[in-house]
């Protein structure tokens, strides 16, 4: 699905995100901050999805971790967010296992899954 690494921007993340889980919008229209960045969008959403997750499909987890591997296959600022904004803190949020079924071995051994 990812066979190229392209720059991600801030809106297409955010666009993938809120396309996995449309109530995620919320969240990030409470967001009280003048100008979002990767890392504040994948803070927001470790946030949603440690009190969201359990309710994600397998078709929404898989399409997650798809996500996630392609994130951190190569280096940069979406790779950076995502490791140390969301992977970091899935076990914190015990999401972990929940994740580790999806996730690549270079985005478990981000997450400590």
């Amino acid at each position: 699905m990812y066979s190229r690494l392209p720059k991600v921007s801030l809106e297409d993340a955010t666009r993938f995100l809120v396309a996995i889980d449309s109530a995620f919008k919320a969240e990030l229209e409470r967001e009280e901050t003048e100008e979002l960045t990767l890392h504040c969008v994948m803070s927001l959403f470790a946030q949603y999805f440690g009190k969201n997750g359990g309710r994600f499909s397998e078709k929404q987890l898989r399409q997650l971790g798809e996500w996630l591997n392609f994130a951190v296959s190569a280096p940069g600022e979406l790779e950076n967010a995502v490791s140390t904004c969301f992977l970091e803190h899935t076990r914190q949020l015990k999401v972990n296992q929940l994740l580790a079924p999806y996730l690549s071995k270079l985005a478990k051994e981000k997450s400590h899954a």
